[in-house]
């Protein structure tokens, strides 16, 4: 990157707190509660003095850190999927032995000799236990699961992604909500006005 180019990108940036002011430092802390790009005046007042080693940059390496842990992001999501797919495995094959072991038994029962009778007996009481196994045990890790999920959708801020939104759609998205408040607005108005 030249030094046009680099002054261009410090120009870009502005401070939040020095508005007028660009913004020359961005911080990587993860516990940093302060503005994560920031100008000369935030950094003599020392709002990143805990952790300014190491975690402290120029803003001409923003570009180069963000596209490193984009690319990092895509080996977690490949992880993820190769978990999923695992699970998803395992719950096919546990599916599929429970069908073998117990589904179009009905038609054959007749023709069964005895001790596959007695076998298939056997296995029918033994389908309550392990009921009672895969909803204590299997539910309770599917709901943790679930809920792990769930927080990490919420601590990634999934559902507040707003940089890949374009200008057209934030606006459109607003008129939604407004006409939906319009609507709500109307609706209790309507019920106001039956009940009278």
């Amino acid at each position: 990157m030249n030094q046009d180019s680099q002054f261009q990108q410090k120009q870009d940036f502005k401070c939040k707190d020095h508005p007028e002011k660009p913004a020359l430092f961005w911080c990587k802390s993860i516990d940093c509660n302060e503005n994560r790009i920031f100008c000369l005046i935030c950094q003599k007042q020392n709002k990143h003095i805990k952790h300014y080693n190491g975690d402290v940059f120029s803003i001409d390496k923003l570009n180069e850190f963000l596209i490193e842990k984009l690319k990092s992001s895509k080996g977690f999501i490949s992880e993820c999927e190769l978990q999923m797919q695992s699970t998803i495995k395992s719950y096919n094959k546990l599916i599929s032995g429970l069908q073998y072991k117990f589904c179009g038994l009905e038609n054959k029962i007749n023709q069964f000799e005895v001790y596959q009778k007695q076998q298939v007996l056997d296995s029918l009481i033994r389908q309550d236990e392990f009921m009672n196994y895969l909803k204590h045990n299997l539910e309770g890790i599917q709901q943790k699961f679930q809920k792990t999920i769930d927080d990490l959708f919420i601590k990634l801020e999934l559902h507040l992604i707003q940089y890949q939104i374009t200008d057209q759609q934030i606006k459109l998205n607003q008129n939604e909500y407004q006409k939906g408040i319009s609507l709500n607005i109307k609706n209790e108005q309507n019920e106001a006005n039956l009940n009278i």
